[in-house]
């Protein structure tokens, strides 16, 4: 039924499960809530291709699990960031997503998290070939880009902050470092100006939300915490582009060197 196909592709040596169907050629992105009932998308093609046969007409649709092997504490950004690897992966850059339930969750982390600092070439054109004596890259005012796979999703968001019955926003994301740069990213890229409180809660417990929900904080009181995500992401940015450069110049092949990445290898 409407081409539909069981797949799987491989990620951070384990796999993560997918179905994919229809008959157009723009891909369109679901994520579903995967809960008691539901485990893994493993065999459901069929049904699944019937249950979004609205789509099948105009869309390739790809329907994905989580990845197989889920480490401990695994987050709605972790579940983000490997929907963004399996993208590329798969060679999808321009796609609608939609997420369901908890998946509703991970495609707003997927669009809010990767506005990202722009490439090296975009700052100056020698930056475009690799060579030695180009390094280092520093520059003076950082630059940011949306890619092509969360444009759309970025989109929709700029939209409703945009919205004249939108008066504020609630930042929802992971109560951490990382979660508060992510928000922070997408409204200084939507150049959102409404204010904004910040839900913080450590469990997905309804009743927990509830308690987050009513005790909502003004998301100014976390500015700090911004600031020391703004200089992590810029210090790993400069670590990881100049020495990756460094060495894959000095040893005539792509070594790609980072803060978290080279440590955890070696």
């Amino acid at each position: 039924m409407y081409h539909a196909k069981n797949c799987y592709v491989k990620i951070d040596n384990t796999e993560m499960e997918y179905v994919t169907f229809g008959n157009g050629i723009q891909p369109f992105i679901i994520i579903p809530g995967l809960g008691d009932a539901l485990k893994t998308v493993r065999g459901t093609a069929v049904p699944f291709s019937y249950m979004y046969r609205i789509y099948a007409k105009y869309f390739k649709v790809y329907l994905f699990s989580r990845k197989n092997m889920i480490p401990k504490d695994y987050t709605i950004a972790d579940m983000a960031d490997d929907q963004a690897k399996v993208l590329k992966t798969l060679g999808i850059s321009d796609a609608c997503v939609m997420g369901v339930s908890q998946g509703g969750m991970i495609s707003m982390h997927l669009a809010a998290k990767y506005p990202e600092l722009a490439s090296p070439e975009s700052y100056d054109e020698k930056y475009e070939k690799w060579r030695y004596d180009a390094l280092p890259i520093l520059p003076s005012q950082w630059n940011y880009q949306i890619t092509d796979a969360t444009r759309n999703q970025f989109s929709i968001l700029k939209k409703l902050m945009e919205r004249e019955d939108v008066t504020g926003l609630v930042e929802a994301t992971d109560a951490g470092r990382e979660g508060e740069l992510i928000l922070r990213l997408v409204y200084d890229q939507a150049k959102c100006k409404k204010p904004f409180e910040r839900l913080w809660i450590s469990s997905m417990e309804d009743q927990m939300i509830s308690d987050g929900f009513s005790n909502l904080k003004n998301g100014r009181e976390y500015d700090d915490l911004y600031q020391a995500a703004f200089c992590r992401e810029r210090a790993d940015w400069i670590v990881g582009m100049n020495a990756t450069r460094l060495f894959s110049t000095l040893y005539g092949q792509t070594l790609n060197v980072g803060r978290v990445m080279t440590p955890t290898l070696g």
